[in-house]
């Protein structure tokens, strides 16, 4: 399926999870394990469950176009903090991250670097919740904002933290309050201090994301401070929904530099 994709180039895949009807769902649940399948199986509501179904065939479907590699027969593995990974032994370089939320899923994928991906509706807020996900200048920053302004510039900072965590590899576990990000759509999305990780903010690109509305969405990647661009796939990740089968032989690979390298 794949051309060969660049070095300064990050891949994104956005789809609808609702879009998966009841017909199709069993051809995206044969690119499933058997353990995703038990997960899938353990939802009370049917709609979760196809969500659920939709989300993760779409990741296996992807990313094993550009590995070559059947959707079924990919080995994903995972950290100690559920970030996924896959054990290849054919050499090839592959990032990537997922997230969905409220029937939207978006997948980033890069050839080079850590990424991290977090999507949001942006919806009614408990204010009670709200500081405990932010650092002290992030809570001032909101607070000064006009009203109208406030419950969406908050959901911007929580995508940018949570992309950031997800990159790393160790979600909540990193400290809220251990970095900034800008806030508001004034700002272009940066980290601004970073007080652990061994990296420097400037290592690290933020990029708000293209997704209809009502959703808010960031991209993390650990680029060095290169120039990187998003590359918005043309070709509807909804492709994979109608076109699932757990038979095809055609997957053709991704093409890369070879080097041997672990994947997450």
């Amino acid at each position: 399926m794949r051309d060969g994709l660049s070095a300064d180039v990050i891949d994104i895949w956005i789809w609808n999870l609702e879009e998966a009807s009841a017909s199709q769902l069993p051809n995206l649940a044969r690119t499933l394990t058997a353990r995703e399948l038990d997960a899938a199986a353990r939802f009370v509501h049917e709609r979760d469950r196809r969500r659920y179904v939709a989300g993760r065939s779409g990741l296996r479907q992807i990313v094993g176009s550009y590995l070559g590699i059947e959707p079924k027969r990919l080995n994903l593995s995972y950290n100690a903090y559920g970030k996924p990974r896959i054990a290849a032994s054919n050499g090839s370089m592959l990032h990537f991250n997922l997230s969905h939320c409220g029937g939207m899923a978006a997948l980033a994928v890069s050839s080079c670097y850590q990424v991290g991906i977090d999507i949001e509706v942006v919806r009614p807020l408990k204010e009670g919740n709200v500081s405990r996900f932010l650092s002290p200048k992030e809570q001032m920053t909101l607070t000064a904002l006009p009203a109208g302004e406030y419950r969406r510039a908050f959901y911007s900072v929580w995508t940018r933290k949570e992309a950031f965590v997800k990159a790393i590899g160790v979600g909540l576990s990193f400290p809220l309050d251990a970095f900034d990000v800008t806030v508001g759509d004034g700002l272009p999305p940066r980290l601004e201090r970073l007080d652990a990780d061994g990296n420097r903010p400037a290592d690290w690109s933020l990029f708000d994301l293209q997704i209809p509305s009502p959703f808010v969405g960031t991209l993390a990647a650990l680029t060095g401070g290169r120039p990187v661009s998003l590359n918005y796939r043309d070709e509807n990740a909804q492709f994979f929904m109608s076109s699932a089968h757990p038979e095809r032989n055609d997957w053709p690979p991704h093409q890369n530099d070879g080097n041997q390298a672990g994947l997450s």
